[in-house]
Parts: structure tokens; C-alpha cells; sequence
């Protein structure tokens, strides 16, 4: 990559670990065992302003037989990390234009994938993290998923590479 190009994208992108890479799921996992919580992301420490955020959440989905897998990622946010505003809220498409942005596997063997949303970030607060949910159409046997790290791309910064 030309030298320049990768110095402009670095003012304009920003990637930030989402979650640490989640233990291997499979169909037995029903509810919040399954569930997988990100990183809590401040965004007053991002080194500037974004306008979205691409949630990026990569899996591998190992199977005998074709079964359906579906893995969702989605943003959440809150507004302090206790006392009143510290529930986790999802980010919503009526409120802030955001979505869950799902994937779904039905095939044999080992398949490498990824669940990917963008989420406006105009109205969300302070604090943000993905959450990951697999789906499962197994109940007690059959696919074991693997969650790699979700990684979060912020993007469309207000500051030009002029301004540092």
C-alpha cells in the first residue's frame, strides 16, 4: 500500500478490538450461554469524532451434516458504566438508523464467514459494544461454531488528514 494512502486512511478509519476471541459454541448452547458481549468502547477516548461504526464479526462453522447456523451481530450502548444509564441498550434502526446484521451457513464441512452491520453513530452514547448471538436449527447435537474477535471499524471522521 502506497505510504501516503495508508497515512490519509489512518485519519479517516479507526479499527478497535470489539471482543476477545469467544469460546466455541455449538447447539446445545441456548439463551445467554450463547450470547457473546463485546468490549465496552468508549467513544470519548477515540482519538476523533466518527460518524459510523462497521461491526465485523468472523466465525467458522464446522459440520457433518447441513444444518442451519444464523450468526447476528449487533451494537449496544449506555450511557455510563453505573447507576442510572448503565443498562445496555440495543442501537436501533427507528433511533439511530443501525440494524443486526446476520449471517446464515447451511452446508457441510468447515465454512469461514463473517456477520457484518454499519451502524450510524449520530445519538449513541458514550459507551458501545457488540453483542454476537448464534442461532442454531440443532437442538442438542450437530454444528460447533467458532467466534473469532469481533473487530469495530469506526469510520467517517470529521477531521481531514490536514488537521491531524
Amino acid at each position: 500500500m502506497n505510504f501516503a494512502l495508508q497515512q490519509n486512511l489512518n485519519h479517516v478509519v479507526h479499527p478497535v478490538k470489539g471482543s476477545a476471541r469467544a469460546a466455541t459454541r455449538n447447539a446445545g448452547d441456548t439463551g445467554a450461554a450463547a450470547v457473546v458481549n463485546g468490549s465496552e468502547i468508549d467513544l470519548n477516548e477515540l482519538p476523533r469524532t466518527f460518524r459510523t461504526a462497521q461491526l465485523v464479526q468472523p466465525f467458522r462453522i464446522t459440520q457433518a451434516a447441513s444444518k442451519s447456523v444464523t450468526v447476528a451481530v449487533k451494537g449496544q450502548h449506555r450511557s455510563s458504566t453505573s447507576g442510572a444509564g448503565s443498562t445496555w441498550a440495543d442501537v436501533t434502526a427507528a433511533a439511530h438508523g443501525g440494524s443486526t446484521g446476520s449471517k446464515t451457513i447451511s452446508s457441510t464441512g468447515a465454512t469461514d464467514s463473517l456477520a457484518t452491520t454499519s451502524i450510524p453513530l449520530s445519538g449513541v452514547k458514550r459507551y458501545f459494544r457488540t453483542r454476537t448471538t448464534p442461532a442454531f436449527s440443532a437442538t442438542a447435537t450437530g454444528p460447533t461454531l467458532d467466534l473469532d474477535a469481533a473487530v469495530v471499524v469506526f469510520a467517517g471522521s470529521d477531521r481531514t488528514p490536514a488537521q491531524g
